[in-house]
């Protein structure tokens, strides 16, 4: 048994969900993953679940039957294309990702105050900052902006190590 990763219409779960469901080649359908987030709007604080990764649909495979689960899925008018086959390990690594329990802390300790770091996503993508602090589920790094200090709070997953500061 294999996963497989699909690119979808992120509208049209709905309809996509019902037909993956009625295919016996599939076993297992992640066509969601959701995180609760807080929203206060006019003063009233709600609970509501937002798509981790909207548009994406994870798909698993019976035994065997890849090829014909991604040539059924690919007939779907919503399916827009596959991206490739995902291993359980990757699976279990996008559910660490998505709770972001334990798993942003574990990264985040192995910066110090000091670090030269390759900022790897966002809007200063490519640039070189400083580790300026360290708290719970984030890194507040500076970066040189035109000849302008900048700083910025990144998680851990955006940024990479490239030089550790000398003690």
């Amino acid at each position: 048994m294999s996963w497989h990763l699909f690119i979808m219409d992120p509208k049209r779960y709905s309809t996509i969900v019902p037909f993956v469901r009625s295919l016996d080649s599939t076993r297992d359908v992640v066509y969601k993953m959701t995180d609760s987030t807080n929203i206060t709007k006019a003063g009233k604080k709600t609970v509501r679940k937002v798509a981790v990764f909207p548009g994406y649909l994870f798909v698993e495979s019976n035994e065997g039957e890849d090829d014909l689960t991604r040539t059924l899925l690919l007939e779907h008018p919503y399916i827009r294309r596959y991206v490739g086959s995902l291993s359980n390990e990757d699976i279990e690594h996008l559910y660490k990702i998505r709770k972001d329990d334990g798993y942003s802390k574990k990264f985040v300790s192995s910066f110090v105050e000091g670090d030269v770091v390759k900022i790897t996503a966002g809007l200063f993508k490519n640039y070189e900052a400083v580790v300026i602090s360290v708290k719970q589920k984030e890194i507040m790094i500076e970066t040189d902006l035109n000849g302008k200090k900048v700083k910025y709070a990144a998680k851990p997953g955006e940024i990479t190590l490239i030089q550790r500061q000398m003690l």
